[in-house]
């Protein structure tokens, strides 16, 4: 094989990637930053949900005795659980859902997946939902753990 050979994955790639043109570039940044934008979100909904979910009764306690504006705020708002968690993750699922369709805008714009129908739903369906659950869960779980207030020597 000569070194202007691509071989066969490289045919498969070629075959492909889409050309990009210049046009095509701006679009590409784009939905890059809006994907990106999608993850902070989702690790931002995916904390606030920790954060106002795993408190312990010691921490309201200490907030009702706080008299600041954002205490008050926690308190007003965690006398609605219900209401709280469904706005949470109704809105982490629309940002989710807005990851995949920008992801599948994305992936037409540099691929052509046409001719591989099991490529393009891998692609579409397991590496999106792989890369939500890699990059907007975990961090979100770990960053709120790592913040949370040590539970204090009582005796």
């Amino acid at each position: 094989m000569s070194t202007d050979d691509p071989g066969p994955t490289g045919l498969i790639l070629q075959s492909i990637v889409q050309p990009i043109s210049a046009a095509d570039v701006p679009e590409i940044v784009v939905y890059s930053l809006i994907l990106l934008l999608c993850l902070v979100v989702s690790a931002i909904c995916s904390s606030s949900e920790n954060a106002f979910f795993s408190h312990r009764d010691s921490d309201t306690e200490e907030l009702r005795e706080e008299k600041s504006k954002t205490a008050k705020y926690i308190l007003d708002v965690l006398e609605r659980p219900k209401q709280l968690l469904a706005t949470m993750l109704l809105l982490n699922s629309l940002v989710n859902v807005a990851f995949v369709l920008i992801a599948i805008l994305l992936t037409e714009k540099l691929f052509d997946l046409e001719a591989l129908p099991w490529l393009k739903f891998f692609v579409e369906a397991i590496v999106v939902t792989v890369v939500i659950l890699v990059f907007a869960q975990p961090p979100a779980n770990t960053q709120t753990n790592h913040y949370r207030k040590k539970p204090q020597n009582t005796s």
